[in-house]
């Protein structure tokens, strides 16, 4: 048997003294009359009578839309781990271009002395390995000259040194009142370690740069 129950509220409102009185009424009907036929029709439904079978229909639902989540996710994974992995490179690049560029400025610091203290432009370039350590960890600095190339962990390097006089020209030996420039490029390999030759991946280097003038003394 179902059951309607109901409440209901009268508001009575005494216009002279502009007061508000509820009167609450609560009760229980058995609804008959003219919904019986309609409750004993639901009463006699399979569907609505046996819930049990409507779970099992809806469990047989859920079923099937896991299993094609399963297959979405199947093939949505792999890119974006793909994704994943690029923005984890480019952080690495990133960590490295400051750490050289931070290198970069520590030896055009140094080589600001060319003039004054006869410093040696391997000093210059020992200077700029040390400064951006581990990421030029594995390059030598040269007895001479003023291009520094090599291959560490963190990619294949090419590092400068070039000098200006006053007027901002380029100059071919370092002179009191000019400049002197350091500058590192490197190219780093995304997806480092992984043998991406194995799903036919073309993948372009990231390039990283770091740039620094000092005033000659």
């Amino acid at each position: 048997m179902i059951s309607v129950k109901f409440r209901a509220s009268v508001s009575l409102a005494d216009q002279d003294h502009g007061d508000t009185a509820y009167v609450g009424l609560t009760g229980a009907t058995y609804c008959r009359g003219l919904l019986g036929p309609l409750l004993q029709v639901m009463e006699r439904s399979p569907r609505l009578s046996r819930p049990d079978r409507a779970r099992r229909s809806d469990g047989g639902l859920r079923s099937n839309e896991a299993g094609q989540a399963l297959v979405e996710l199947a093939l949505v994974l792999p890119i974006m781990l793909v994704l994943l992995l690029g923005l984890l490179d480019v952080g690495r690049g990133m960590t490295i271009g400051i750490a050289v560029q931070e290198g970069t400025g520590q030896a055009a610091h140094s080589g600001s002395t060319i003039v004054s203290s006869n410093t040696s432009t391997t000093a210059v370039f020992q200077r700029l390995i040390d400064a951006s350590t581990p990421f030029l960890g594995g390059c030598t600095a040269p007895n001479s000259g003023t291009t520094m190339t090599c291959t560490s962990s963190g990619g294949a390097w090419t590092a400068t040194i070039a000098y200006y006089d006053a007027s901002g020209s380029s100059a071919i030996s370092p002179a009191s009142g000019g400049t002197v420039e350091v500058k590192a490029v490197g190219q780093i390999a995304l997806f480092s370690g992984f043998n991406t030759g194995l799903f036919h991946l073309i993948l372009s280097n990231i390039t990283v740069q770091g740039d620094a003038q000092w005033p000659l003394f």
